[in-house]
């Protein structure tokens, strides 16, 4: 049986050394990409200039490893991509075990389609850049952490097949008011997709626009977790701590 492939995060290209996607593809289009944003206000009311360093994983060039799929002629083609864990709290850090990178069990195969329309990622900043105000967040579904955007001007894919570039990603906070956006996974999507009808739903309740959501994040909130819902949060633990407390005094005082 052939070696595992080497884990590389921050691959420069992928080499694939047979079947039809035979060939070199570089992958540096989806690397060094960051938002800046002067005059931030934060919610104590001071402002400063806030950085987004943006990190895509090999998911937006990549699809999973299927059981039909044959892993063993992957591996020999290049198409099999293997990375490393990062820590959840700061995903610029590798995750250790016993001093060695844990290798992810999470198997990719390098996709044709997904790696052309990720030559999308690079509008897609560029708009959260220019349109930190107006560009619309949602919640992914299923997790409260994970946020969902889109770009609908997109350049690389087909205008006749697709109508926006779906980019789901989390946001982490980092120090000196800086933080890190991991972009999970990344996809053209057709008008009748699920995630596009709820993008362009302009009475959804749930969303926000992207600087609210990093004023979110950079105070400790989850990305659509407001001020006055974290202190209903807060007030709410400290009710029934009291009252757990005040229960458990009056037993203490009964006669024996």
């Amino acid at each position: 049986m052939s070696a595992l492939p080497t884990p590389n995060n921050s691959p420069a290209k992928i080499i694939i050394t047979g079947g039809p996607n035979k060939g070199e593809y570089c992958i540096q289009h989806i690397y060094n990409h960051q938002i800046v944003l002067n005059n931030f206000e934060f919610d104590h009311g001071a402002t400063g200039v806030v950085t987004v360093y943006v990190r895509p994983t090999n998911h937006v060039y990549s699809r999973a490893l299927e059981v039909k799929d044959c892993e063993i002629s992957l591996r020999k083609t290049g198409e099999l991509l293997l990375k490393y864990e990062h820590e959840e709290n700061d995903p610029s850090k590798l995750k250790l075990k016993n001093g060695k990178p844990v290798i992810s069990s999470d198997k990719r195969v390098f996709e044709i389609n997904k790696y052309s329309s990720s030559h999308n990622i690079d509008g897609f900043i560029h708009h959260l850049q220019n349109f930190p105000n107006e560009t619309v967040i949602l919640a992914n579904q299923g997790d409260d952490k994970q946020c969902l955007s889109a770009l609908i001007n997109f350049k690389h894919g087909s205008k006749d097949n697709y109508a926006a570039y779906i980019a789901i990603f989390k946001l982490h906070k980092l120090p000196k008011n800086s933080l890190s956006m991991v972009i999970e996974t990344a996809f053209l999507v057709s008008e009748t997709d699920f995630r596009y009808e709820n993008f362009i739903d302009s009475d959804n309740d749930k969303s926000k626009p992207l600087y609210v959501v990093l004023r979110n994040v950079l105070a400790r909130r989850k990305p659509f977790e407001g001020k006055a819902k974290k202190n209903s949060k807060k007030s709410f633990k400290r009710a029934k701590k009291a009252k757990k407390l005040a229960k458990l005094e009056a037993e203490t005082k009964k006669p024996s």
